[in-house]
């Protein structure tokens, strides 16, 4: 299986994404599929992303700790998440808020909530 450098947003979110041939319990197969560092929340989804670039607006470099942050839109409901979440909110280059979902074990970041997607 190849790995992406990517983050997912869950209507919005995730930093490393996974293609492979696994199928989930429908029978279908799985695209992407990874979880946090320390494994307590992780992800699938069946469908190609709708969006996918890199951000290079400021917040999304203070977020990342990088140049940009690669990123992939899925729809909330295309994603089977698991585990539990905690939240960060901050502002956008558009002033917006974003709600950062972060692993509460390892910290890391894995979904992001931007209200400016509808």
């Amino acid at each position: 299986t190849a790995k992406l450098c990517a983050k997912l947003y869950h209507d919005g979110l995730v930093r490393y994404i996974q293609v492979s041939a696994v199928k989930n319990e429908n029978n279908m197969p799985v695209l992407y599929s990874g979880s946090c560092l320390c494994g307590a929340v992780s992800y699938q989804a069946s469908v190609e992303p709708h969006y996918q670039f890199n951000c290079h607006c400021r917040d999304c470099q203070k977020a990342t700790g990088a140049a940009y942050a690669p990123i992939a839109f899925f729809h909330q409901s295309e994603l089977n998440i698991q585990g539990e979440l905690h939240y960060f909110e901050s502002f956008g280059a558009s002033g917006k808020p974003i709600r950062r979902a972060f692993c509460p074990t390892c910290g890391s970041q894995m979904f992001g909530l931007p209200e400016i997607v509808p």
